[in-house]
């Protein structure tokens, strides 16, 4: 067992650390979408898969427990990434696209950070504006990990 753990954690199939990541501004969860590739702000259920999250790729991404897919910079976008949605996909390990942090109460990934828009949908912004102040997103931690992904 020893011999394969980083294998096997990598495949997130042994016990993990499930939390719920709170905008505490708005007092909404991240979740997925119906499409299982963006992120929603909706009403925290630490009961929906679609809002747990776990650390990925040995602690440098989020996972997204649901869809079993990781948050990621979603290199299609090219270099002008503000504005558009925050996208999940497959969980790929030493994808810099891949390697958001939750620090300081921001998402970060480089110099773009998570934020939420009215719409309840999240996207990528320049962190910029706001790299002094403390973000809005806290880790909260799930009492019992859930069964198997969604999709």
């Amino acid at each position: 067992m020893e011999k394969f753990k980083k294998v096997f954690a990598m495949k997130h199939m042994l016990p993990e650390a499930h939390f719920l990541i709170r905008d505490t501004s708005r007092d909404l969860c991240v979740g997925m979408n119906s499409a299982l590739t963006g992120l929603v702000e909706e009403p925290c259920d630490e009961k929906s898969l679609t809002q747990h999250w776990t650390s990925a790729n040995e602690g440098q991404g989020l996972r997204n427990a649901g869809a079993n897919k990781c948050l990621d910079a979603n290199a299609g976008y090219g270099p002008d990434k503000a504005g558009k949605d925050a996208f999940l996909y497959l969980c790929m390990a030493r994808n810099l696209n891949q390697a958001w942090q939750l620090v300081g109460g921001q998402i970060r990934w480089q110099g773009f950070c998570i934020e939420g828009t009215s719409e309840a949908r999240l996207r990528l912004m320049k962190c910029d504006n706001f790299m002094q102040a403390r973000g809005s997103f806290e880790k909260v931690q799930v009492k019992a990990a859930a069964g198997p992904a969604v999709g």
